[in-house]
């Protein structure tokens, strides 16, 4: 666990001031049609088990659980979130995590929604590596395709201001290939949800 990154997302992430099940774009309401797209691309590509790293709440995400009957574990790096899960959904598997340090058990896919547009290029890296080292097949993760100038920005944390910084995972200085799959989250060119394979990759995380 990175006790940085720990003390810093748990002064941004708390169920008063997130309120991810009823508002913003991680609400259930924002999250229809994604909702929908999710299921469906567990089902294209035989996802049986999932670990949703900064599960939040778990708000919306329930619904496709419920839906799917998908295996689900959970971990979010701020421990208000997670007691919040623990009080709402005591049956599912959430516990502190810390998507860049701690090992994920083995499931077939890396759920990964917004988490990594929230860390420096250097973290960034790190959670991929982790992936990599966990054996988990699949990757679903935020891709703005939105950016269009070849380059992703970086940024150093300061303690104060909520850290941000859109990730093309095709761009430099990731380079990673096309993605097998893309689920778009409003428009298509847009904010998405791209997914690889780790045979995609060979040593391009190495580096």
């Amino acid at each position: 666990m990175n006790s940085y990154l720990q003390k810093l997302f748990s002064i941004f992430y708390s169920p008063d001031q997130t309120r991810n099940s009823t508002s913003g774009a991680s609400s259930v309401t924002d999250t229809g049609d994604l909702r929908i797209q999710i299921e469906n691309l567990f089902k294209k590509h035989n996802i049986k088990s999932i670990f949703d790293a900064g599960c939040n709440d778990c708000g919306w995400m329930t619904l496709v659980i419920d839906s799917t009957k998908v295996e689900y574990h959970g971990g979010d790096i701020s421990l208000a979130m997670v007691a919040d899960v623990w009080r709402r959904r005591p049956e599912l598997d959430v516990q502190m995590h810390d998507a860049t340090t701690d090992p994920f058990p083995m499931v077939d896919l890396l759920f990964v929604r917004d988490v990594a547009i929230h860390l420096n290029n250097q973290d960034k890296r790190k959670l991929f590596q982790n992936w990599i080292a966990s054996g988990i097949p699949w990757i679903l993760i935020t891709h703005n395709k939105e950016i269009q100038d070849k380059y992703n920005e970086d940024f150093e944390y300061d303690g104060f201001n909520f850290p941000h910084a859109s990730a093309n995972w095709e761009f430099t200085p990731w380079n990673f290939p096309p993605p097998a799959d893309i689920i778009w989250e409003y428009s298509e060119g847009g904010r998405a949800m791209g997914l690889w394979h780790r045979n995609q990759f060979a040593n391009i995380l190495n580096s």
